[in-house]
Parts: structure tokens; C-alpha cells; sequence
């Protein structure tokens, strides 16, 4: 029984010793991180990847690795980039088209700022770190920028095709992709490289060691990686662009298309330049052509609202209208207040006999811009078709109100008093026409005629 206790109060000593020592040292770390986020934040960068139009295609996270501006980020957030724009915790912006080492596998990538700025920079960590180790992720996950993450590694695994790969509880989001992961010394351990979707604590990154054997491909420019070719090749293609931008700008389509289609010949990934082929073949009421070209667009990142309602109305055009309500559809998910949206997918529900539905866009379309006129005309076609005419009449007012030099909807009034047999509202609305278009007036004479003398027979009865 002696024994027993003796064991058991050296084992509660032992116990003690360790939590004593343990818990400050636990205790210190926690106290060290806002001084290490402090450390590291500086030299953690937000990448913005933009393509050959204006609207970014992509972001993602990299750091300065030394004082001379190159950024370490993953090779994917890169794809594609024909620049990318780098900005600081500061806010300081830079830009980088330029990219000086790849490794595929591994999926990382060397690029450089154009500036000659000296860079805080973060030192790697070649070491494997051990199971357990605590570390920190400084990224700009969904966009926010300058996100910090904590968790520990908690495997360190071989992955065929890749090779050795750090397993991390510190989260990884998209936005964070490049991000360093450093250790509670500071410095850098690996990159954070990919999550596992609908998978809890599998993130994953790989270590500095691949930064250090990254293979040079030379000082290219992004554009030249990215769409494989020859700087004259670009200039080529940049040229002929603009040559077809000019003529389209200036109301020649045809002249604008013969450009534009040498150009894609040699660079295909253009988005400007295949949205002007839509606009002219539209134009030229070319809408299946119009319809490829958008589509092409959108692919290359060309996804805002403006381009959407352009391919639904080119899918109108074709009279698909099927197809013109999932892009008018796009275009409004894209921008909820797109009155352009909501008067083309009133168009398109129209045209396919969704009355409900035509009139809730129509309605939604006029609150966003009551200056339009489409919609009116829109829903006094739907009146019409119930015979309710006063109602049709009512919105076709508002239209003329809004537009009076329309003479297709001032025909359309004179029309619909022709059939409530109204001869002085029928007469005012032909005055008005005659004053703007004698010729589409002209097409009424025969009935007004036929109202007067009706007017006169039953006045004579």
C-alpha cells in the first residue's frame, strides 16, 4: 500500500512538472501572435488576375520572397492572366506581367512586380515540420484580404504526381490559394495550395523545398505563358483588334469583322474581341453567329450583365427564346438592378406564353427605369389579347408620353380606338403620326374615313 502511494504521488508530481512547463510555453506562443501576424503581414500579398478585358477573372494570395518584388503564388491563380495586379497590406498596388518560374506539379509560380521598390520578404523554411506543429495562414479568402487562419499540421503525406505534401487544420478558402503557411518562427513552411470540398480539416500545402527548385522558364510576359505565343504574334493580333474596333466604332461592321477575324486567328482568348463580333454580328442580324461569339465571351470571363442581355437577345433573335431566358437570367444574377435584364426576360417569357411571369418582369423592369418604353407596349399587347382595351390604351399612353416621336406605338393606339370605335381619340393620334411620319399615317386614312361615315349614318338614323 506504501508503494502504491508512493507511485502515485510521483506521478502526480511528474504531472504537475509538466503542466508548469507546458502551459506558460502554450500560454507564450498565444501571446506571440500578434506580434507574428504583424511580422508577416507585410510581405502577404492579394493578387487580382485580369485577363484582356477590364473585369478581373481571378484572386488569390502570394508573398514577396525576396527585396526585389518576386511573388510566390500558386500557379492556377494565374491561369490565363494577361496581368495581374499586386496589392500590399497597405494597400499599396503594383503590377506584375511578368512571370519567371513554374512548377506545374506542384502548382506554383514565380512572378515580379514591374517596380524597382524594395519588398519585405518572408524567409522559407525547408525543414519538414513536425505532426502537430502550430501554424498560421495569412490570405484573402472570398476577398477578404489579410484573413489570418491558425490551426497545427496535422500529417505530413506523399501524394503521387505530386510528391510530399503538408496537411493543415488552418483553413484554406478560395482566395487563399498562394497563401504562405508559416511557423510560429516566422517563417515560411509551404504554400496553401487546395482544400478538399465538403471535407473538414483537409487542407493542404506544399512545402518551401518546392519553391527553392522551381525550373526558370526565362522573364516572359504573362500574356506570352498564358496564350502560348510570340510577342510579335500578340502585336500582330493587338493591332489588327484595334484596327476592327475603329471601323466598328465608326459604323462599318463589315470592314470591323474582316479585323476582328484575323485576330482571333491568332489569339483566340481575346474576350474584347469576340463581344465586338457579337455586337456587329447582331447588327447584321447574323444572330446564330451572334450567339457563338457571346457564348465565347462569357467563357473567357466576359460574364457581366451587359454581355448576358446582349447574347439573349441574340438568342431572340434566332427565336430561341428558351435559351434567351437563361441568359437574361445570367445577366440578372449578375446585376439584380439590370433594367436591360428584366425588359429581355419579359421578352422571352413572352415569347413563350408565360403571361405571369412576363408581366412580374415587365412591372420589375419599369420600377428599375420608368423611362422605358418596351415594357408598356409589352403589357398593353397582353390587355389586348384579354380585350381589355382601356388597360392596353392606359399603357400605350404612357409609352407615347415617353417616346411621342414612337410611331409604332402611336399605330398601335390608333388601332385600338378604331376597334372602341373612339373617332375623335383616333383622330388626335393620327394628327400627331401624320406631323411625325406622313407615309405611316397614310395606312389609316381608309379607316378613319370609314368612322366618319359611320358617325354620319347613325347620326342620320
Amino acid at each position: 500500500m506504501l508503494l502504491c502511494s508512493v507511485k502515485n504521488n510521483i506521478s502526480l508530481l511528474l504531472c504537475g512538472v509538466f503542466l508548469l512547463l507546458f502551459v506558460p510555453f502554450a500560454h507564450s506562443q498565444r501571446e506571440n501572435f500578434p506580434a507574428l501576424i504583424n511580422q508577416t503581414r507585410p510581405a502577404v500579398v492579394t493578387i487580382v488576375v485580369f485577363g484582356s478585358g477590364e473585369k478581373p477573372i481571378r484572386q488569390g494570395t502570394g508573398f514577396f520572397v525576396n527585396n526585389n518584388g518576386h511573388v510566390i503564388t500558386n500557379r492556377h491563380v494565374i491561369e490565363g492572366a494577361q496581368q495581374a495586379k499586386i496589392i500590399t497590406s497597405e494597400g499599396k498596388e503594383y503590377i506584375a506581367n511578368k512571370i519567371l518560374a513554374v512548377d506545374t506539379s506542384a502548382d506554383l509560380a514565380r512572378i515580379r512586380i514591374d517596380s524597382n521598390d524594395q519588398t519585405p520578404s518572408l524567409k522559407l523554411n525547408t525543414s519538414v515540420p513536425k505532426v502537430g506543429e502550430r501554424v498560421l495562414i495569412v490570405g484573402s479568402p472570398k476577398g477578404l484580404e489579410q484573413t489570418v487562419s491558425e490551426g497545427i499540421i496535422s500529417a505530413v503525406r506523399e501524394v503521387p504526381g505530386i510528391g510530399l505534401v503538408y496537411q493543415t487544420t488552418a483553413p484554406i478558402s478560395p482566395g487563399s490559394s498562394g497563401s504562405p503557411v508559416i511557423s510560429m518562427k516566422g517563417d515560411v513552411l509551404g504554400v496553401a495550395t487546395l482544400q478538399v470540398k465538403d471535407a473538414q480539416n483537409l487542407n493542404f500545402a506544399i512545402p518551401s523545398t518546392r519553391v527553392l527548385t522551381l525550373q526558370p522558364i526565362g522573364e516572359r510576359l504573362l500574356i506570352e505563358w498564358s496564350t502560348g505565343l510570340s510577342r510579335e504574334q500578340i502585336r500582330q493580333a493587338f493591332e489588327l483588334a484595334q484596327e476592327g474596333l475603329i471601323q466598328y466604332a465608326a459604323g462599318n461592321c463589315q470592314e470591323a469583322l474582316r479585323f476582328l477575324d484575323r485576330s482571333i486567328t491568332i489569339n483566340d482568348k481575346n474576350p474584347l474581341v469576340w463581344s465586338t463580333i457579337g455586337d456587329c454580328s447582331r447588327q447584321l442580324q447574323q444572330f446564330d453567329r451572334a450567339v457563338s461569339a457571346y457564348s465565347k465571351a462569357v467563357s473567357l470571363g466576359e460574364d457581366g450583365a451587359i454581355t448576358y442581355t446582349r447574347l439573349g437577345r441574340s438568342y431572340i433573335g434566332a427565336n430561341n427564346f428558351d435559351q434567351a431566358i437563361v441568359a437574361f437570367t445570367n445577366a440578372i444574377k449578375s446585376d439584380p438592378s439590370s433594367a436591360d435584364g428584366y425588359e429581355g426576360l419579359c421578352i422571352a417569357y413572352n415569347g413563350v406564353g408565360l403571361e405571369q411571369e412576363t408581366v412580374q418582369t415587365c412591372t420589375r423592369s419599369i420600377a428599375l427605369d420608368p423611362k422605358r418604353t418596351l415594357p408598356y407596349t409589352m403589357l398593353a399587347d397582353l390587355h389586348v389579347k384579354k380585350k381589355q382595351y382601356d388597360s392596353a390604351i392606359s399603357y400605350l399612353k404612357r409609352a407615347v408620353e415617353l417616346n411621342p416621336k414612337d410611331t409604332r406605338v402611336r399605330s398601335q393606339l390608333i388601332q385600338l380606338y378604331f376597334v372602341k370605335l373612339d373617332l375623335p381619340s383616333a383622330h388626335r393620334e393620327y394628327t400627331a403620326l401624320k406631323e411625325i411620319s406622313p407615309e405611316a399615317a397614310r395606312t389609316f386614312e381608309s379607316g378613319l374615313r370609314y368612322l366618319e361615315n359611320r358617325g354620319r349614318y347613325q347620326g342620320n338614323q
